[in-house]
């Protein structure tokens, strides 16, 4: 790959980046982990807080406070399953918020790729999907890269999200 390429992935890159960022502060006011943290629970219930800090990039103490702070907003519920296991489930406001921001995140980047002719979109979901899979090597991958994705976005007529098919 060229310098010239890698620049302006990078940089295309970061401007997805900025323009799901905005969306996303506009749908929940927690930081940039908690719509992380809340897709992420969507995608996994059950999700005990080590878990879900690998995927946030978050001590467990971090992820401990972004749990509370979700917790008193009754986005996210705590399971108690023993003395010190918890299992996190999100709450019916939860689901909105996550529909939510899963929509903001489709949206931001539509806009971004609003340029492309249908041909080129197609090329670039190609590219894109053999990208992603050749940087996927287990279930830690796909909670890691797909810690904001719509599922359902990218499953529709029967596809394969080619994260979670190189995760198997």
């Amino acid at each position: 790959m060229s310098e010239r390429a890698a620049n302006l992935l990078a940089a295309t890159a970061q401007l997805v980046t900025d323009a799901v960022a905005d969306e996303l502060a506009a749908q929940l006011p927690h930081g940039a982990s908690a719509p992380a943290a809340l897709v992420t629970i969507a995608h996994h219930p059950g999700l005990s807080i080590d878990r879900l800090s690998v995927p946030l990039g978050l001590t467990h103490s971090g992820t401990v406070r972004l749990i509370d702070r979700l917790e008193a907003d009754e986005l996210v519920r705590r399971e108690k399953r023993s003395e010190r296991a918890v299992r996190l489930h999100l709450t019916r406001r939860g689901r909105r918020a996550v529909d939510r921001i899963e929509a903001a995140r489709i949206m931001a980047s539509q806009r971004v790729l609003s340029t492309l002719s249908t041909p080129e979109r197609r090329q670039l979901d190609a590219i894109l999907s053999r990208l992603l899979a050749a940087r996927t090597h287990d279930q830690e991958d796909l909670r890691r890269i797909c810690r904001l994705c719509s599922f359902d976005a990218c499953e529709p007529e029967g596809r394969r999200c080619p994260v979670a098919a190189a995760a198997r």
